[in-house]
Protein backbone atom coordinates (compact mmCIF):
# COMPACT_ATOMS: atom_id res chain seq x y z
CA UNK A 1 0.00 0.00 0.00
CA UNK A 2 1.08 3.61 -0.64
CA UNK A 3 3.62 2.53 -3.28
CA UNK A 4 5.14 4.62 -6.10
CA UNK A 5 2.07 4.15 -8.32
CA UNK A 6 -1.40 3.04 -7.24
CA UNK A 7 -3.28 3.48 -10.53
CA UNK A 8 -5.18 0.58 -12.06
CA UNK A 9 -5.32 -0.10 -15.78
CA UNK A 10 -8.59 1.18 -17.16
CA UNK A 11 -10.21 2.20 -20.42
CA UNK A 12 -9.58 5.76 -21.55
CA UNK A 13 -12.81 7.73 -21.78
CA UNK A 14 -11.60 10.97 -23.37
CA UNK A 15 -14.32 12.27 -25.66
CA UNK A 16 -11.72 14.09 -27.77
CA UNK A 17 -9.54 11.04 -28.42
CA UNK A 18 -11.93 8.10 -28.13
CA UNK A 19 -11.32 5.80 -31.07
CA UNK A 20 -7.82 7.12 -31.81
CA UNK A 21 -5.87 4.04 -32.88
CA UNK A 22 -3.24 5.37 -35.29
CA UNK A 23 -0.35 7.76 -34.75
CA UNK A 24 -0.24 8.54 -38.47
CA UNK A 25 -2.15 11.75 -38.78
CA UNK A 26 -3.11 15.09 -37.32
CA UNK A 27 -5.31 13.82 -34.43
CA UNK A 28 -2.33 12.09 -32.83
CA UNK A 29 -0.06 15.10 -33.40
CA UNK A 30 -2.67 17.31 -31.75
CA UNK A 31 -2.66 14.99 -28.73
CA UNK A 32 1.14 15.26 -28.42
CA UNK A 33 1.03 19.06 -28.73
CA UNK A 34 -1.74 19.27 -26.12
CA UNK A 35 0.29 17.24 -23.62
CA UNK A 36 3.33 19.48 -24.08
CA UNK A 37 1.23 22.64 -23.70
CA UNK A 38 -0.30 21.30 -20.48
CA UNK A 39 3.11 20.37 -19.09
CA UNK A 40 4.12 24.01 -19.52
CA UNK A 41 0.86 25.62 -18.38
CA UNK A 42 -0.29 23.19 -15.65
CA UNK A 43 3.09 22.12 -14.24
CA UNK A 44 4.75 25.54 -14.67
CA UNK A 45 7.68 24.22 -16.68
CA UNK A 46 9.37 27.32 -18.20
CA UNK A 47 8.92 27.74 -21.95
CA UNK A 48 12.71 27.96 -22.23
CA UNK A 49 12.68 24.15 -21.85
CA UNK A 50 11.86 21.82 -24.72
CA UNK A 51 9.47 19.15 -23.42
CA UNK A 52 9.81 15.66 -24.86
CA UNK A 53 7.47 12.71 -24.28
CA UNK A 54 9.35 9.41 -23.99
CA UNK A 55 7.54 6.03 -24.25
CA UNK A 56 9.66 4.54 -21.43
CA UNK A 57 9.68 4.34 -17.64
CA UNK A 58 11.85 6.38 -15.31
CA UNK A 59 14.97 4.17 -15.39
CA UNK A 60 15.19 4.25 -19.19
CA UNK A 61 14.46 7.99 -19.20
CA UNK A 62 17.56 8.52 -17.03
CA UNK A 63 19.55 6.32 -19.39
CA UNK A 64 18.25 8.34 -22.36
CA UNK A 65 19.50 11.57 -20.76
CA UNK A 66 22.93 10.06 -20.14
CA UNK A 67 23.20 8.41 -23.55
CA UNK A 68 22.12 11.56 -25.39
CA UNK A 69 24.69 13.79 -23.67
CA UNK A 70 27.67 13.92 -26.04
CA UNK A 71 30.28 14.96 -23.49
CA UNK A 72 31.85 13.42 -20.34
CA UNK A 73 29.75 13.62 -17.18
CA UNK A 74 30.74 13.87 -13.55
CA UNK A 75 28.52 12.06 -11.06
CA UNK A 76 28.01 13.13 -7.48
CA UNK A 77 28.87 10.60 -4.76
CA UNK A 78 25.89 8.33 -4.29
CA UNK A 79 23.48 8.78 -1.40
CA UNK A 80 21.39 5.72 -2.17
CA UNK A 81 19.92 3.25 -4.62
CA UNK A 82 19.09 5.63 -7.44
CA UNK A 83 22.37 7.50 -7.21
CA UNK A 84 24.11 4.15 -7.69
CA UNK A 85 21.88 3.45 -10.67
CA UNK A 86 22.68 6.84 -12.21
CA UNK A 87 26.40 6.27 -11.87
CA UNK A 88 26.07 2.79 -13.38
CA UNK A 89 24.26 4.29 -16.37
CA UNK A 90 27.05 6.84 -16.91
CA UNK A 91 29.68 4.09 -16.69
CA UNK A 92 27.68 1.86 -19.06
CA UNK A 93 27.54 4.63 -21.67
CA UNK A 94 31.29 5.25 -21.19
CA UNK A 95 30.65 8.90 -20.30
CA UNK A 96 32.20 9.01 -16.81
CA UNK A 97 34.60 11.98 -16.57
CA UNK A 98 38.08 10.93 -15.56
CA UNK A 99 39.11 14.18 -13.94
CA UNK A 100 37.75 16.71 -11.48
CA UNK A 101 37.05 19.51 -13.94
CA UNK A 102 34.36 21.92 -12.79
CA UNK A 103 33.68 22.88 -16.39
CA UNK A 104 32.31 19.40 -17.00
CA UNK A 105 28.54 19.06 -16.39
CA UNK A 106 27.64 16.73 -13.58
CA UNK A 107 24.63 14.61 -12.83
CA UNK A 108 22.72 13.87 -9.65
CA UNK A 109 19.44 12.50 -8.35
CA UNK A 110 17.32 15.47 -7.35
CA UNK A 111 15.37 13.47 -4.78
CA UNK A 112 16.97 10.22 -3.60
CA UNK A 113 13.82 8.31 -2.78
CA UNK A 114 15.55 5.44 -0.99
CA UNK A 115 16.50 7.78 1.90
CA UNK A 116 14.13 10.73 1.22
CA UNK A 117 17.11 13.02 0.59
CA UNK A 118 17.01 16.29 -1.40
CA UNK A 119 19.85 17.25 -3.73
CA UNK A 120 22.01 20.21 -2.73
CA UNK A 121 24.81 19.71 -5.27
CA UNK A 122 23.63 22.12 -7.97
CA UNK A 123 23.89 19.45 -10.67
CA UNK A 124 22.75 20.39 -14.17
CA UNK A 125 21.72 16.90 -15.37
CA UNK A 126 18.95 15.69 -13.11
CA UNK A 127 17.10 12.51 -12.35
CA UNK A 128 13.78 14.00 -11.13
CA UNK A 129 11.86 10.73 -11.41
CA UNK A 130 10.50 10.91 -7.85
CA UNK A 131 10.96 14.62 -7.14
CA UNK A 132 8.88 16.38 -9.81
CA UNK A 133 6.58 18.30 -9.60
CA UNK A 134 6.79 18.55 -5.79
CA UNK A 135 10.22 20.06 -6.40
CA UNK A 136 10.51 22.49 -9.30
CA UNK A 137 13.20 22.26 -11.95
CA UNK A 138 16.22 24.15 -10.51
CA UNK A 139 17.83 27.09 -12.25
CA UNK A 140 20.75 26.30 -14.55
CA UNK A 141 19.42 22.83 -15.35
CA UNK A 142 20.56 21.61 -18.77
CA UNK A 143 18.35 18.52 -18.81
CA UNK A 144 16.03 16.75 -16.40
CA UNK A 145 13.82 13.69 -16.69
CA UNK A 146 10.81 12.49 -14.74
CA UNK A 147 8.16 9.83 -15.07
CA UNK A 148 4.43 10.24 -15.63
CA UNK A 149 3.61 7.22 -13.49
CA UNK A 150 4.56 8.58 -10.06
CA UNK A 151 3.52 12.01 -8.75
CA UNK A 152 1.50 12.87 -11.86
CA UNK A 153 -0.58 9.76 -11.25
CA UNK A 154 -0.73 8.61 -14.88
CA UNK A 155 -0.51 4.99 -15.91
CA UNK A 156 3.11 3.71 -15.88
CA UNK A 157 5.10 3.60 -19.11
CA UNK A 158 5.72 7.25 -20.07
CA UNK A 159 8.35 9.77 -19.05
CA UNK A 160 9.08 13.44 -19.72
CA UNK A 161 12.40 15.07 -20.58
CA UNK A 162 13.08 18.80 -20.17
CA UNK A 163 15.99 20.26 -22.15
CA UNK A 164 17.08 23.91 -21.87
CA UNK A 165 20.34 23.76 -23.84
CA UNK A 166 20.62 21.50 -26.87
CA UNK A 167 24.34 22.14 -27.41
CA UNK A 168 25.55 18.99 -25.58
CA UNK A 169 22.72 16.87 -27.03
CA UNK A 170 22.85 17.56 -30.78
CA UNK A 171 23.95 14.53 -32.78
CA UNK A 172 27.39 15.19 -34.25
CA UNK A 173 28.45 15.34 -36.95
CA UNK A 174 25.07 16.75 -37.97
CA UNK A 175 24.36 15.63 -41.52
CA UNK A 176 20.59 15.94 -41.63
CA UNK A 177 20.29 12.15 -41.37
CA UNK A 178 17.99 10.77 -38.70
CA UNK A 179 19.64 8.83 -35.89
CA UNK A 180 17.47 5.77 -35.26
CA UNK A 181 17.94 5.48 -31.53
CA UNK A 182 14.79 5.33 -29.45
CA UNK A 183 16.69 6.65 -26.41
CA UNK A 184 18.27 9.61 -28.22
CA UNK A 185 16.66 12.87 -27.09
CA UNK A 186 17.67 14.78 -30.23
CA UNK A 187 15.94 12.11 -32.32
CA UNK A 188 12.75 12.67 -30.31
CA UNK A 189 13.04 16.41 -30.85
CA UNK A 190 13.34 15.95 -34.61
CA UNK A 191 10.33 13.63 -34.81
CA UNK A 192 7.95 15.74 -32.68
CA UNK A 193 4.91 15.85 -32.81
CA UNK A 194 5.42 12.23 -33.81
CA UNK A 195 7.57 9.67 -31.97
CA UNK A 196 10.47 7.69 -33.44
CA UNK A 197 8.84 4.46 -32.27
CA UNK A 198 5.26 3.19 -32.28
CA UNK A 199 3.59 5.08 -29.39
CA UNK A 200 1.39 3.71 -26.60
CA UNK A 201 -1.64 5.81 -27.53
CA UNK A 202 -3.82 4.80 -24.55
CA UNK A 203 -1.07 5.88 -22.12
CA UNK A 204 -0.73 9.24 -23.89
CA UNK A 205 -4.48 9.85 -23.70
CA UNK A 206 -4.46 8.94 -20.01
CA UNK A 207 -1.55 11.32 -19.31
CA UNK A 208 -3.31 14.13 -21.16
CA UNK A 209 -6.44 13.63 -19.04
CA UNK A 210 -4.41 13.58 -15.82
CA UNK A 211 -2.65 16.81 -16.74
CA UNK A 212 -5.98 18.50 -17.50
CA UNK A 213 -7.08 17.88 -13.88
CA UNK A 214 -3.73 18.22 -12.12
CA UNK A 215 -3.33 21.08 -9.61
CA UNK A 216 0.34 21.41 -8.53
CA UNK A 217 -0.40 23.63 -5.52
CA UNK A 218 -3.11 21.32 -4.19
CA UNK A 219 -0.72 18.40 -4.79
CA UNK A 220 2.03 20.01 -2.67
CA UNK A 221 -0.39 20.97 0.10
CA UNK A 222 -1.81 17.43 0.23
CA UNK A 223 1.66 15.87 0.49
CA UNK A 224 2.74 18.26 3.28
CA UNK A 225 -0.48 17.66 5.22
CA UNK A 226 -0.16 13.89 4.97
CA UNK A 227 3.51 14.03 6.02
CA UNK A 228 2.79 16.10 9.13
CA UNK A 229 -0.03 13.79 10.23
CA UNK A 230 2.08 10.69 9.74
CA UNK A 231 5.08 12.18 11.55
CA UNK A 232 2.86 12.94 14.53
CA UNK A 233 2.10 9.21 14.83
CA UNK A 234 5.75 8.08 14.78
CA UNK A 235 8.81 8.55 17.03
CA UNK A 236 10.85 11.49 15.60
CA UNK A 237 13.99 9.34 15.38
CA UNK A 238 12.24 6.85 13.09
CA UNK A 239 11.46 9.32 10.27
CA UNK A 240 14.32 9.73 7.81
CA UNK A 241 14.71 12.67 5.43
CA UNK A 242 12.05 14.95 4.04
CA UNK A 243 9.84 15.53 1.01
CA UNK A 244 7.07 13.54 -0.70
CA UNK A 245 8.17 10.10 0.56
CA UNK A 246 8.16 9.23 4.26
CA UNK A 247 11.00 6.80 5.01
CA UNK A 248 10.61 4.91 8.29
CA UNK A 249 13.31 3.00 10.15
CA UNK A 250 11.51 -0.03 11.66
CA UNK A 251 14.30 -0.44 14.22
CA UNK A 252 13.40 2.94 15.73
CA UNK A 253 9.68 2.30 16.31
CA UNK A 254 7.87 0.29 18.97
CA UNK A 255 7.24 -3.40 18.39
CA UNK A 256 3.51 -2.69 18.24
CA UNK A 257 4.05 -0.09 15.51
CA UNK A 258 6.32 -2.45 13.56
CA UNK A 259 3.38 -4.83 13.34
CA UNK A 260 1.29 -2.03 11.81
CA UNK A 261 3.97 -1.39 9.17
CA UNK A 262 3.77 -5.08 8.27
CA UNK A 263 -0.02 -5.09 8.31
CA UNK A 264 -0.20 -2.21 5.80
CA UNK A 265 2.50 -3.88 3.65
CA UNK A 266 4.49 -0.68 3.20
CA UNK A 267 7.13 -0.40 0.49
CA UNK A 268 10.49 -1.90 1.55
CA UNK A 269 13.84 -0.43 0.52
CA UNK A 270 17.11 -2.29 0.00
CA UNK A 271 18.20 -1.10 3.46
CA UNK A 272 15.08 -2.50 5.08
CA UNK A 273 13.34 0.85 5.60
CA UNK A 274 9.58 1.15 5.07
CA UNK A 275 8.15 3.90 2.91
CA UNK A 276 4.92 5.78 2.33
CA UNK A 277 4.68 7.54 -1.03
CA UNK A 278 2.51 10.44 -0.02
CA UNK A 279 0.98 11.01 -3.47
CA UNK A 280 -0.49 7.48 -3.44
CA UNK A 281 -3.66 6.35 -1.75
CA UNK A 282 -6.71 8.23 -0.53
CA UNK A 283 -7.03 10.48 2.49
CA UNK A 284 -9.16 7.79 4.13
CA UNK A 285 -6.40 5.20 3.68
CA UNK A 286 -3.76 7.56 5.08
CA UNK A 287 -6.00 8.32 8.05
CA UNK A 288 -6.42 4.61 8.81
CA UNK A 289 -2.64 4.18 8.80
CA UNK A 290 -2.14 7.23 11.02
CA UNK A 291 -4.74 6.12 13.55
CA UNK A 292 -3.33 2.58 13.69
CA UNK A 293 0.20 3.88 14.31
CA UNK A 294 -1.08 6.39 16.85
CA UNK A 295 -2.90 3.70 18.82
CA UNK A 296 0.19 1.51 18.77
CA UNK A 297 2.50 4.36 19.78
CA UNK A 298 2.00 3.58 23.44
CA UNK A 299 2.75 -0.12 23.05
CA UNK A 300 5.92 -2.12 23.86
CA UNK A 301 9.30 -1.09 22.50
Amino acid sequence: MFGPNDRRVCECHSANYRGLTSHRGRPFEKLMEEIVERVHSRLHVPWSFTVLILPVGGTLAVQAMVRSHREPIRVMPSRGTFGNRLRASVVLEKKLAGRDDFEIPFADVQYETSVSSVMTSGATLLDMVSGFPYYAIPDRTLCAVTTAGKQLGALPGLSLAFVSDWGPFVTEPYTGRLVWDGLDLFTHRRFFPQLPTTPPISLLVDLNERLARFDPLAHIIEIRRRREKLRDALPPSSVIGTGPVVTIDPAAVRISQRAILDEFDLWRTELGYRQVFLWSGTDAQHERLRKALKRAKGGKR
